[in-house]
């Protein structure tokens, strides 16, 4: 307490004793404060708030202004455009954990002390370790199911970049595909559709051991884009082209 630092029974500073705990500054800076007069007693404030008691206001103000400085994944405009697209909740809260790497990937929910390859690789092909950049984008059945969507996009023709980097592209394909300001509501429909099903799949076949379908996914991701393009239509103009079943693609006949 303040009244330690007092020489005893008065309202002096005890120089010795406050230059003993605190660093040469903070010391100074005290002994030149003036000492209070009056014999009050000691007690603990809330400094957030301007009369000194805790408020779950004034907790919230200074939560919200810690958070206003922390350094987003996306830019703000971009976090305004993704709540504002139509798409259904879930899907935009997807989208947000993703941005965020906020899913449990195998090296965060790992119990081993020496997880092996075998452990933290990829639950879809095994074939490199699980990130989500590489099962949103890197993984065969990823690159299958982009091949297969309406744009027929090589998804491995683009610049790799990390998983919260990849949002902002997707939330602005023009620069990305060169799409027309119409079409650009379904291509992120289509892939907030696409990260869904794959981390559905992903669980699926690391939690149940569901030996995953590339053809049933990506008959999956297609049948629910139509069926989500149905359900906004009202919202969503509808595409020059249907999105109809095509020749399975090579990785699917391998």
């Amino acid at each position: 307490m303040v009244n330690s630092l007092f020489i005893s029974s008065t309202h002096f500073w005890n120089a010795g004793v406050v230059r003993d705990h605190l660093e040469e500054a903070d010391a100074d800076w005290i002994l030149n404060c003036c000492s209070p007069s009056g014999s009050i007693e000691d007690k603990q404030i809330w400094t957030p708030a301007f009369n000194g008691t805790f408020s779950v206001k004034s907790t919230y103000k200074l939560l919200s202004s810690l958070v206003s400085q922390t350094i987003f994944p996306i830019p703000a405009e971009d976090w305004k455009k993704l709540w504002a697209m139509p798409l259904q909740d879930r899907l935009k809260l997807f989208l947000w954990k993703i941005a965020w790497n906020a899913l449990p990937r195998k090296i965060n929910t790992c119990w081993s002390a020496s997880p092996t390859e075998e452990e933290l690789s990829c639950s879809l092909c095994h074939n490199a370790p699980e990130t989500l950049e590489h099962l949103f984008f890197g993984c065969q059945i990823a690159c299958m199911a982009w091949m297969e969507s309406p744009w027929s996009l090589n998804i491995q023709d683009l610049p790799s970049c990390d998983i919260g980097e990849w949002i902002h592209p997707i939330l602005h394909t023009g620069p990305l595909l060169h799409l027309p300001l119409w079409e650009h509501p379904h291509f992120i429909l289509f892939a907030a559709i696409l990260f869904d099903s794959l981390w559905y799949s992903r669980n699926q076949a690391g939690h149940h051991g569901t030996q995953p379908n590339p053809s049933a996914i990506i008959e999956k991701v297609r049948s629910l884009f139509m069926e989500h393009k149905l359900a906004r239509k009202d919202i969503l103009r509808p595409d020059p082209f249907p999105f109809v079943a095509t020749t399975p693609c090579k990785f699917l006949e391998d």
